[in-house]
């Protein structure tokens, strides 16, 4: 026996390590820098903003704040240890998500049924379903939110006691302040309630289907729910935080504008290959069908209900997982196999992710922020004390908004800058920096051939790397400093032709080696 033990903790050692290398990778996502900005002004103010406070193009604009309570919390942390303190909570909930969704797996399986080697097996599965979503935003404690839920209604349904609602209807309250996924919250509960109101009728009028009926009683989910809706509308933005996801899908994907979708992306499940295994083990764990009465009614539409929802964005796939995973443990922990088999089943979860783990690590970039977040232009323009208006990345607001402490002309609040977008995609370049006096641009790459046409003529290129690049505009102001810092030998981000000649002509190649 202590061989499968020794077994068993190896597998856990390695999957805590795999995961701790997929959360610490440097911060990445432009937003979670909006948050601490709007969590300052929260602190600064006593208010939550309800309207764009940082931007010159939309000010007072009306702004659904339905993470506010994500931009405090980061906030808070950061005040305590920095980015390393926000790094290290992506960390924790990450394995925070694992821990619940495993207790969760537990306890809905027989106990002579649980295997530590296939609970490895489907949360490593899940991490690298997921390696994408694992940023640390208001979502990612959403997810939290949704398994703690599951988990609490759980422990209900299996011990009836009232303890778990009371954490439910808190956990509501908490959740409707920090994001607008509380609508998904409230579904699941909703269709944990319906299950209850199905179980008598459905066991009479089909009873070999009876089992997937379980939730129990249906008069304390209904009390449950009828007080969970009206508290996540104690938030400041009330009802609106309900319908933000909806707001959000029109925009993004009924709008006609050409959206940078980012993590919205329509990629699907079917491009993922860890999604595809999962679902492979779902559809063949079901088989022979009478082993779906091991599933209850609502994890069955609940998955398939999230499953359908990742077709639109693969954000829901997180969502997918943490209902699907109990699901499959349960299908599969409790079959036998073979002695050798378990065996090498056994060593298999344990060398795979403890592999991947030590690949990860060795690769593992080692440092807070990561290099696409524009950390060398900022720190060049404070330098250089250029405080105009600057054209910027749309993915790049959030971090000159916190970083800079000067007004944006635009960030990744979609809902605010609609208009915005749709404005700066029909109308001339030119227009637009006339409108709204704009004197520097901060690109990304894929900016460039957009603008293209309006350099060198109007801007001059005085800073590059391989993320970002900085323009200012060809103005008597900005004669001085355009003499003295504009570059002449490289392009934006260094892609320059005919690099050996350069180096070769002794009358360029000193001027060249200046500018890198």
């Amino acid at each position: 026996m202590r061989n499968p033990r020794f077994l068993n903790w190896l597998a856990v050692a390695a999957l805590l390590a795999l995961a701790a290398a997929r959360a610490s990778l440097p911060l990445t996502h432009d937003d979670l820098f909006g948050h601490l900005r709007t969590g300052e002004r929260i602190v600064e103010t006593g208010r939550v903003p309800l309207t764009d406070p940082f931007s010159f193009t939309r000010p007072g604009t009306r702004w659904i704040t339905h993470e506010w309570g994500f931009s405090l919390a980061t906030w808070g942390l950061w005040r305590l240890g920095g980015e390393l303190a926000l790094l290290l909570t992506r960390v924790l909930l990450v394995l925070a998500i694992g821990w619940v969704v495993a207790r969760r797996a537990q306890a809905e399986a027989e106990a002579e049924a649980r295997s530590v080697p296939w609970q490895t097996a489907l949360l490593g599965l899940a991490l690298w379903m997921l390696a994408a979503e694992l940023i640390l935003r208001a979502a990612l404690v959403s997810e939290l939110f949704l398994a703690l839920l599951l988990l609490f209604l759980t422990r209900f349904r299996q011990t009836g006691g009232r303890g778990g609602l009371a954490a439910v209807a808190g956990l509501f309250l908490v959740w409707a302040n920090l994001h607008s996924g509380v609508i998904f919250g409230l579904f699941v509960l909703g269709l944990w309630t319906l299950e209850a109101l199905l179980a008598v009728p459905a066991a009479r009028r089909w009873p070999a289907a009876a089992g997937l009926f379980r939730a129990g009683p249906a008069r304390p989910y209904l009390i449950l729910l009828g007080i969970c809706v009206p508290l996540t509308l104690v938030n400041p933005n009330g009802w609106e935080v309900w319908l933000y996801p909806f707001k959000l899908s029109r925009i993004l994907f009924g709008s006609g504008i050409a959206w940078d979708l980012g993590h919205f992306e329509a990629a699907g499940p079917w491009s993922n290959t860890a999604c595809l295994l999962l679902l492979g083990l779902l559809l063949a764990g079901a088989l022979p069908l009478r082993r779906l009465l091991l599933l209850s009614a609502t994890e069955i539409l609940g998955i398939a209900t999230f499953l359908a929802l990742s077709l639109r964005s693969p954000r829901f796939l997180f969502h997918f997982a943490i209902l699907a995973l109990p699901a499959l443990y349960r299908l599969w922990a409790g079959r036998e196999l073979t002695p050798l088999l378990r065996r090498a089943f056994a060593a298999g979860v344990v060398a795979v992710p403890a592999l991947v783990a030590a690949t990860l690590w060795l690769e593992h970039p080692r440092r807070l922020i990561a290099p696409l977040l524009p950390e060398g232009a900022v720190r060049f323009l404070e330098a250089q004390g250029i405080r105009e208006r600057v054209f910027n990345h749309q993915n790049y607001g959030g971090f000159l908004a916190w970083r800079r402490r000067e007004p944006i002309f635009w960030d990744g609040r979609n809902d605010v800058f609609v208009s915005l977008v749709q404005e700066v995609t029909t109308t001339p370049f030119p227009s637009v920096v006339e409108r709204y006096g704009v004197e520097a641009l901060l690109l990304a790459e894929h900016d460039y051939p957009g603008i293209l046409p309006e350099i060198p003529e109007r801007w001059g290129l005085v800073y590059w790397d391989d993320g970002s690049a900085v323009y200012l505009r060809r103005t008597p102001a900005h004669a001085a400093l355009l003499d003295r810092l504009e570059l002449h030998h490289f392009p934006g981000f260094g892609g320059r032709p005919g690099l050996e000649q350069l180096a070769r002509d002794p009358r360029l190649a000193p001027a060249a080696r200046g500018e890198l």
